[in-house]
């Protein structure tokens, strides 16, 4: 609708301003980098250089920046507008985030979940971007490499995600599963397929009860 239409050209247009709503709230400054030495993810911790900043010392604001949610806006609103400033913006940010967090360094590795959706996001994006002038094959080519060492990193932990037998689970398979259709290319592609899809179907198998519930008592997790 039109209005639907217009809230996502204002929220795209808060982005371009270095502004993002996080889990829908007040515009905040758009954080690419985490504060903080950040070492490899298996060491890495939060070290706010402001501990009264909430954006900084709390680490689910950390993670839902680099899960590109706002990623997806500025796609959205370039799809439907044709504005290449919305391309233009998401490719600057999105190097620039490659640049704070190179493959498996930091906070924005540490979980497989929180990997799995940025890799999911990223590739939804790009399919919208497709037609911009700003997605050359050149930045195709080092997205493409930074989206395998996504899909090779969540392997890593994925036991612990069975073990909690909860959402990391789906969402790490779905992750391995889009990285294989995404890449189909790459020598890892069959096994990422393979892992994706025992893990999202263990999923469906063990964490809904009969009439449809899921296993977190959560209605956040039940829209999820």
């Amino acid at each position: 609708t039109p209005a639907c239409r217009q809230r996502l050209v204002d929220q795209a247009n808060e982005i371009v301003h270095g502004q993002v709503r996080l889990f829908s709230g007040e515009p905040r400054p758009l954080r690419l980098a985490v504060p903080g030495r950040q070492g490899h993810w298996s060491f890495a911790r939060l070290q706010p250089e402001n501990p009264h900043d909430p954006v900084e010392s709390d680490v689910k604001l950390v993670w839902e920046t680099g899960r590109f949610g706002w990623a997806i806006t500025l796609a959205r609103a370039y799809y439907l507008t044709g504005d290449e400033n919305y391309a233009r913006l998401f490719w600057s940010y999105s190097e620039a985030f490659t640049a704070a967090n190179p493959p498996n360094q930091g906070l924005h590795w540490f979980s497989g979940q929180e990997v799995a959706l940025r890799l999911i996001a990223l590739s939804f994006a790009l399919h919208l971007l497709a037609g911009s002038r700003h997605t050359t094959s050149a930045r195709l080519e080092k997205l493409t490499w930074y989206l395998a060492a996504h899909a090779e990193r969540i392997p890593a932990t994925i036991s612990y995600a069975r073990a909690q037998n909860n959402n990391p689970l789906l969402s790490e398979g779905a992750g391995l599963y889009t990285a294989a259709v995404l890449l189909p290319a790459h020598p890892s592609a069959e096994s990422w397929r393979e892992e994706g899809w025992h893990a999202v179907h263990q999923v469906l198998q063990t964490q809904f009860a009969e009439d449809g519930a899921y296993v977190q008592h959560s209605t956040n997790y039940h829209r999820l």
